[in-house]
């Protein structure tokens, strides 16, 4: 069984999809679409003819930062309901947070990645410096 959250099957064991998730997603009611699983990449999607949009607890994935072993994710469920997430392959999607405009949930989006980055950054610099953690180098030198 596919488990996404929110998801909602009916006796025949098909995906009901909310109407805003299609208008999100850019997909017509009127054209018939599949949910499909993609066990490679653990990911729940909606597709209609050649559009192929990713999803998650209804949300549609409209933009995605990749990081390596990470990435951030802005979902979008209406025009007045945007989430960003972290996502990896082992936990899948994790530490929402929730937004009433695009411009609100993208700022998020970015600010989240850059924050990673600089943590990754620093990660970096102290492997450079021989491990010593930074917060200790200063102590010692007082």
């Amino acid at each position: 069984m596919i488990y996404a959250a929110d998801s909602k099957f009916d006796q025949k064991n098909r995906v009901i999809v909310p109407m805003n998730v299609f208008r999100a997603a850019g997909l017509t009611a009127d054209a018939p679409c599949t949910v499909e699983y993609d066990n490679r990449d653990g990911r729940l999607y909606i597709v209609q003819g050649e559009a192929k949009k990713r999803i998650n607890a209804q949300y549609t994935i409209i933009k995605s930062l990749n990081l390596g072993l990470c990435e951030f994710v802005l979902g979008k469920y209406s025009e007045v309901d945007y989430v960003t997430w972290e996502y990896t392959e082992s936990g899948g999607y994790f530490w929402g947070h929730y937004f009433g405009t695009e411009e609100d949930a993208l700022a998020d989006l970015y600010k989240r990645a850059a924050a990673e980055c600089s943590m990754r950054a620093g990660l970096i610099e102290d492997q450079r410096e021989g491990g010593k953690n930074k917060c200790l180098k200063r102590s010692e030198s007082n």
